[in-house]
């Protein structure tokens, strides 16, 4: 547990580091990287944690409008523009926050460090923004019935916390990602850019998650 988190120490891992891979956003439904997205989308993420198609062909359609809109989707291309993972993320600009919904790479080209450098990409993209942190969240282990997901669940919050981002512990979260599906519980982590405590994670928490919290025992950063 800290009370303020020292930011000297939280940059993103760069073990693994992956030569060649970038971030492409993608502007318009039509592009074929989109369909590579959305297949990726579908099957890397449990049905209680995906908004609707719909809502991801709307962000599309808004920035090829040129209507302004606080969600990027963006696909993670190799060398050779060959499409291997996603992200999805949400520029609070009220907040000062990056909101990182999703980020998956492709099942054929997982464990040699294309995670860590999507992140890594994700992270610049927060430093250029300027935001005072990057939250997310995480499956809770606890709340899992299947040992094989809850090793899952583990192992994913350890490459997180290996990226620099810390575990908010001490508060009860439930995700609300439509009334297409029921609210979940998960877990919050934080990467943050700027000195900040876990009662300022909490109250940032209130305005930019998704579904209610509230606070449980102490707030930490773990």
């Amino acid at each position: 547990m800290t009370d303020v988190c020292d930011i000297t120490s939280i940059r993103p891992d760069t073990t693994g580091k992956t030569g060649g891979v970038r971030l492409v956003e993608i502007i318009d439904r039509t592009e074929d990287l989109f369909l590579s997205w959305l297949y990726l989308f579908e099957t890397a993420f449990p049905p209680v944690e995906r908004v609707l198609v719909a809502d991801n062909i709307r962000v599309l359609r808004n920035h090829s409008e040129g209507i302004e809109e606080k969600n990027h989707i963006l696909a993670a291309v190799n060398a050779d523009g060959d499409f291997v993972g996603l992200v999805r993320y949400a520029y609070e600009a009220d907040c000062d926050v990056l909101l990182l919904h999703y980020l998956a790479t492709d099942p054929s080209v997982r464990n040699n460090g294309l995670g860590s450098a999507c992140y890594r990409q994700v992270y610049e993209i927060a430093q250029q923004l300027g935001v005072q942190a990057i939250f997310f969240e995480v499956e809770a282990p606890e709340t899992l019935p299947d040992e094989v997901d809850r090793s899952l669940a583990f192992r994913r919050i350890g490459f997180y916390r290996r990226q620099g981002a810390f575990l908010f512990t001490g508060v009860d979260y439930l995700m609300d990602i439509g009334s297409h599906q029921p609210l979940t519980p998960m877990h919050i982590m934080v990467h943050p850019l700027e000195p900040i405590t876990p009662f300022q994670v909490y109250q940032l928490a209130r305005n930019i998650m998704t579904g209610p919290i509230k606070i449980i025992s102490d707030l930490g950063l773990e």
